[in-house]
């Protein structure tokens, strides 16, 4: 390790922010991710192989934290950005006024969908339809109305899309989901697959690094969930957009959100709300700790169980909130983008940037060794890289993601606290 790199950890951060770093990078090296972004109100940090993505720069001209593919971590996000641009806003608890769904007599909520009580199956295979009419008759008709009990569905969220769509789109001539994302979901640096689909991001993918001569043609989607994919690549005279996944974002995407959210107030109203229903999972599409070893790393679960909400993404993301303290953490990594070939020697980029004194360190890992670095710098190298290769998934190899629920515990058993 450097002297300069010791100085910022010594003189710059807490020793428990170094700790993370190396939680983080550890599992790297084990190869249960390439990348991550972990961060809070005050902290943001990102690491990287710079071979991996093609890195960008903020209006600042510096390097941005790099984009994930959020997954499940959508959900909440989605719904509650647009939540109030619908009638549903203060009626979260009434039937919906939706023909598909009076069809057969069931009386959902937005609530029901959005805490997975509906009664819809775990999981569905989209594959061919003919519309988008087609496909959401094929999914009510395999519902299973006995829907108090909370049964955790993607298409809980399809639907909520599906709803919303009517509600906002349908509505008004002058509005489209591309105007959506261009007025609502861009202000917080979140785009949808199903209407991005330009975004640089970390692999979600089991990869390989392989010469530009060597190049396979092979389409591996535009986000790592199956059905996400399937809409989004729909030859259709409009985007089909589902609210179950699909958002790229990055560290500081999901800090917008958050403190988006908390000054609406709704992360008290989840208090609330669970200060009453001790029982249920979800609330108001949001998770919550099932006990004290949860993903959340809740340090006191006596006093915090109650309070913290949040989510998690298959692909190796979460964010969780407590509503008293006003904290957050966030973790970002690309558990499903494992790459297949030896990266050891690869120079990797990490980013530690202080939100509150507006500061940001960029440092550059060359033969276990790292140094100091500027944007500059970072953007010429990673343009060669660029120029000579390319990323190439690798269908060669069965996945077999990693579990990250120590990774995912130790980030916010610290992150609580500084």
């Amino acid at each position: 390790m450097s002297l300069e790199f010791d100085k910022i950890w010594k003189y710059h951060t807490q020793n428990k922010l170094f700790s993370l770093f190396q939680t983080l990078e550890n599992a790297v090296r084990q190869n249960y991710f390439t990348a991550w972004s972990a961060g809070n109100s005050r902290w943001a940090l990102s690491c990287f192989l710079l071979d991996e993505i093609k890195v960008t720069k903020n209006e600042q001209n510096e390097i941005a934290h790099p984009f994930f593919d959020l997954s499940s971590v959508t959900k909440p996000l989605f719904i509650h950005l647009l939540l109030p641009n619908t009638s549903f806003k203060n009626n979260l608890s009434s039937p919906i006024p939706w023909e598909p769904l009076q069809s057969i007599n069931a009386n959902l909520s937005i609530q029901n969908l959005m805490n997975h009580t509906s009664g819809f199956l775990p999981w569905l295979w989209f594959g061919n339809f003919e519309t988008i009419e087609n496909l959401t008759h094929k999914i009510i008709k395999k519902m299973n109305q006995s829907f108090p009990n909370c049964q955790y569905s993607d298409l809980n969220y399809y639907m909520l899309a599906r709803i919303f769509e009517k509600e906002i789109i349908a509505k008004n001539e002058n509005m489209s989901w591309e105007s959506i994302q261009k007025n609502v979901f861009n202000k917080f640096d979140l785009y949808h697959a199903s209407l991005c689909q330009q975004i640089h991001s970390i692999p979600f993918f089991p990869y390989t690094h392989v010469s530009i001569e060597q190049k396979a043609q092979k389409n591996f989607g535009l986000v790592h969930d199956t059905n996400a994919n399937i809409l989004a690549l729909q030859q259709t005279q409009s985007p089909v957009v589902s609210a179950h996944a699909g958002f790229f974002g990055n560290i500081l995407s999901i800090r917008k959100a958050i403190n988006h959210l908390e000054n609406r107030g709704l992360f008290e109203q989840c208090f609330d709300y669970k200060t009453k229903h001790k029982t249920d999972r979800f609330v108001f599409g949001f998770d919550t700790p099932s006990n004290s070893n949860s993903a959340c790393g809740i340090l006191n679960w006596e006093q915090d169980s109650e309070q913290i909400f949040g989510h998690l993404g298959y692909t190796g993301t979460s964010f969780w909130v407590n509503s008293k303290t006003k904290k957050f953490h966030t973790l970002l990594t690309n558990r499903v983008g494992q790459r297949t070939n030896n990266h050891d020697s690869s120079q990797r980029i990490f980013i530690l940037e202080d939100l509150i004194l507006n500061k940001k360190y960029l440092f550059l890992k060359e033969k276990n060794s790292w140094r100091p670095s500027c944007a500059d710098e970072i953007t010429e190298i990673n343009q060669l890289f660029f120029s000579k290769n390319t990323l190439v998934w690798n269908d060669q190899v069965i996945p077999n993601y990693a579990n990250i629920l120590q990774e995912r515990i130790k980030t916010g058993n610290i992150l609580w606290e500084i």
